[in-house]
């Protein structure tokens, strides 16, 4: 999933010009484009990790090594975690969301699969209850990561609007006066 690529027309909901500007100070990109940029930064990352992580438990096993819980929980953890940035790649390529709101329904079906995942019908053996553990663990992991990613956005449109006010009202303070 590349949504460095991806392309929409839908109207950016948090400002409307390509940049922001205080009254006086330089151009900044929109936060939007940013919040895509670290979007895509988390997805890559997230990648890179799962790749490295079944390349670390296919290399032992080519060697004939004993594979652990570590590498195969690693393993797992991560691939868990790239599939929900993958979610959210999907939802801006596909269904052309902004980023803010393709992270926002992702956190929704992650907080319902934490929630409202029924319990197991069987007894299960311990690996499939160490694979469910990996894969709820990875669900806290997105929600984490991408909470932080809304909070610094929803920053960065607060600064975004105190800016606007001040060049629309001549201020230095970010506030009506």
């Amino acid at each position: 999933m590349d949504i460095s690529t991806c392309h929409h027309n839908a109207p950016d909901p948090s400002h409307h010009g390509a940049t922001t500007q205080a009254a006086s100070g330089p151009a900044h990109p929109r936060p939007a484009d940013e919040l895509h940029g670290r979007t895509l930064k988390a997805l890559i990352a997230a990648q890179d990790a799962a790749e490295a992580a079944a390349a670390e438990a296919g290399y032992l096993l080519q060697l004939g090594q004993r594979l652990t819980g570590e590498p195969l929980y690693e393993a797992t953890f991560t691939q868990a975690v790239r599939t929900w940035w993958e979610l959210v790649g999907e939802q801006i390529c596909q269904r052309q969301l902004h980023a803010d709101h393709a992270l926002r329904r992702v956190r929704s079906w992650a907080r319902t699969y934490l929630t409202g995942e029924p319990p197991a019908r069987g007894a299960g053996s311990l690996f499939d209850h160490a694979l469910a553990h990996a894969s709820r663990a990875a669900a806290r992991r997105f929600l984490a990561a991408s909470g932080e990613l809304l909070v610094e956005h929803a920053v960065q449109l607060s600064s975004a609007a105190g800016g606007l006010e001040d060049a629309i009202n001549g201020t230095g303070t970010g506030r009506a006066s």
